[in-house]
């Protein structure tokens, strides 16, 4: 379960009442947007609440070695139920060799362009404004 959000209060019901392992992933750096969106004064709150949650679960895997060691830090769960979640991009099925002319040309009439995509959730936190002048080297 992707925590925060309701659905990680029925993951850990579900665990507890099926007596199976809990793994929680750790995507939303609570205690940095209640700051980026004025609510500072439920800083310490936000960590109690992942301190609650995540304290709950087999494991936590988190998306860098700077928020595991944030997490280690607060208290939030034991060394050996915390890891970070090494991602990576499946080269053979995202390859240049499954280029399809006819999707290119809906998306841009240079066969040669490049094409870049961003997916992700959109908030302030994000800080897409910067990569504007990025972008615009690229052309």
């Amino acid at each position: 379960c992707s925590s925060p959000g309701f659905m990680v209060w029925a993951a850990i019901l579900y665990s507890k009442m099926f007596k199976i392992p809990l793994l929680l992933s750790y995507h939303t750096h609570l205690p940095k947007y209640v700051s980026n969106y004025g609510l500072g004064f439920m800083h310490k709150f936000t960590w109690a609440l992942i301190r609650c949650v995540h304290s709950l679960a087999d494991m936590t895997l988190v998306t860098s070695n700077v928020i595991l060691n944030e997490f280690k830090e607060q208290g939030i769960a034991s060394s050996e139920k915390m890891d970070v979640w090494r991602k990576a991009v499946d080269t053979d099925l995202f390859n240049p060799r499954h280029r399809c002319e006819e999707t290119r040309r809906g998306l841009c009439e240079d066969p040669n362009a490049k094409i870049l995509m961003y997916v992700g959730r959109l908030g302030s936190e994000k800080n897409l404004e910067l990569i504007k002048p990025i972008l615009e080297e690229v052309r």
